[in-house]
């Protein structure tokens, strides 16, 4: 990847459920489209929680099928995804010290 030149992080090792966090967080703020994105858009609705049938609840760690695939690109990008910092929009936002150049 770095010799196509393309930068690389690493991804930090998260649990399955802090990514699910991360994917919920930004979810309402991702375009997908319609059509273009039919594929990807079908298997998150379909990921979900394999459930115990010897306990009848859900178990800990997400089915592995074929929607998995694709949630976890999803999941992966969510935890990858830099918003901008706080710190510097408000930087942004902050009038400069003087009002003008003659004050």
């Amino acid at each position: 990847m770095t010799a196509a030149g393309r930068r690389v992080r690493v991804m930090p090792q998260l649990k399955v459920e802090q990514g699910i966090q991360a994917a919920r967080t930004i979810f309402g703020k991702c375009y997908f489209d319609a059509e273009k994105c039919a594929d990807g858009i079908q298997a998150l609705r379909h990921y979900r929680y394999e459930v115990d049938e010897k306990l009848g609840s859900l178990r800990k760690e997400p089915l592995h099928d074929w929607a998995s695939h694709a949630a976890d690109a999803f999941r992966t990008a969510a935890v990858m995804i830099r918003e901008p910092e706080k710190k510097k929009e408000q930087e942004k936002r902050r009038p400069a010290g003087k009002l003008s150049p003659w004050s």
